[in-house]
Formats: C-alpha cells, sequence, structure tokens
C-alpha cells in the first residue's frame, strides 16, 4: 500500500480534521439530523512535503458514511495527486464500542486505481482496521492507540498509529490539539518505508555507463500541520 494512501486512510480511521478532531468509527446518531456534511481542508509541512489536502464527508442517522479525500496537491510537478474514496457503514455496538466496514479506492494520478475492502472496529482506546487490496490480493492492518484518553491527559490529544503490510511496519506518532471554531494544529513523528534510488556505473564495450537503481529504505520523518473543518 502506498504510504500517502495509509496516511488518508489513517486520518480517516482516528481523527477525521487532520489529523485528530473526529473519529470515523464515532456514534453518529443524532438526534436533530438524519445526515450531516463536513468538509476540511489542511496545510501540511515536513520534511519532505509542503501541501494541501482535503476532504468531503457525509454520514446518517443509519450509520452509512461517504467521504472523498484529495492530497498531496503541491506545488512540485514530481510528485503525485491522490484521490481516495469510501463508503461504508459504522455503528455503536454497545458503549465505546463501534464497528464498521465497507468498500474504498483510491487513485493516483488518474492511472492507477486500487480497489479495497475494510473492516474495523473501537474497542474504548484502541482502534484496529483491516485493509484487503482486491487486485493484488494484500492485506494491511492499521491500529491506533489513543495514549492521550489512556493517562486522561487532556491539553492535547496523543496517539500512536502503526501500519502493517507486506511484513514491513511503519509507525507514526501524533500530537495534535483540535480547536472548537474548527482549527486544528499538529506535530507528527513518523519512522517509514520509503523508495528511493542509487546511480550506480557500469562498463560496456570499453565504455561507462550510468544507471539509477531503485530501491528502498527505512527513515524517520517530522511533519506539522494546520487544518480548518468547515
Amino acid at each position: 500500500m502506498n504510504i500517502q494512501i495509509f496516511f488518508t486512510l489513517i486520518i480517516i480511521l482516528v481523527s477525521h480534521s487532520i489529523t485528530d478532531a473526529q473519529s470515523t468509527f464515532e456514534n453518529v446518531d443524532s438526534k436533530t439530523k438524519n445526515f450531516e456534511f463536513e468538509l476540511g481542508t489542511f496545510l501540511n509541512i515536513g520534511s519532505e512535503q509542503f501541501e494541501f489536502d482535503g476532504y468531503l464527508e457525509m454520514k446518517t442517522r443509519s450509520g452509512i458514511f461517504s467521504d472523498i479525500w484529495f492530497d498531496q496537491v503541491d506545488l512540485n510537478q514530481d510528485t503525485d495527486i491522490q484521490r481516495y474514496a469510501s463508503i461504508g457503514f459504522m455503528k455503536e455496538v454497545k458503549k465505546n464500542h463501534i464497528l464498521g466496514f465497507g468498500y474504498a479506492n483510491s487513485m493516483i494520478n488518474l492511472d492507477e486505481l486500487i480497489h479495497e475492502l475494510f473492516i474495523g472496529m473501537t474497542l474504548n482506546n484502541i482502534t484496529g482496521m483491516g485493509y484487503f487490496d482486491v487486485q493484488n490480493k494484500n492485506l494491511s492492518l492499521i491500529g491506533n492507540f489513543d495514549i492521550s484518553s489512556i493517562i486522561n491527559f487532556k491539553k492535547f490529544d496523543i496517539s500512536i498509529d502503526g501500519l502493517f503490510y507486506g511484513g514491513n511496519t511503519d509507525m507514526f506518532c501524533r500530537l495534535s490539539k483540535a480547536y472548537n471554531n474548527g482549527f486544528s494544529v499538529g506535530y507528527i513523528f513518523s519512522r517509514e518505508r520509503y523508495e528511493s534510488s542509487e546511480l550506480k556505473s557500469f562498463e560496456k564495450n570499453g565504455n561507462t555507463y550510468f544507471k539509477e537503481i531503485p530501491f528502498e529504505k527505512n527513515g524517520f520523518f517530522n511533519s506539522i500541520f494546520i487544518g480548518y473543518v468547515f
């Protein structure tokens, strides 16, 4: 699974306000509204990025939800614009125990469409989700631990997220603060696998040639975000 797609999923899964204002797997039952709409936009600045993200979400009293995200909208022509959309059902089965499932797809620059089925559950302060890539038959697991709720710390939100895919593990530690007026700010420290390349030289028929060899490696990243939910 692409790392940027994963991070969009983790945002939707745990904190619908880049990245911690509102959980997807929260009880959306309302006594006064049959459905709700939410629009958000965010600025992200980090080790490898300066970009804008945004989403639109709809959810109903019955538990049906749908959303669409766009991320990596920046000024760098070498990066990809990605779109993520999902539709599903989520409901609180009992207090602080919430179940959700559905279908999702993601698209990178209109030339790569990924179809996925997902199921997830929140049990008090722990959330888990599984995504199954239909085409490639790959399974990815996402875990979230709400540290601030466990230690009863209310000044800002602290959480640890993990992505487990293909024998690899990416970890994210997030600190954030969401305000009643819709603004949110935060910091993310992560250890992720990423793609890089190395220039190699070789000789053929007395001539020297150079070729970029792609490979994957692990690295540490820092980023901050500022968001607003309408």
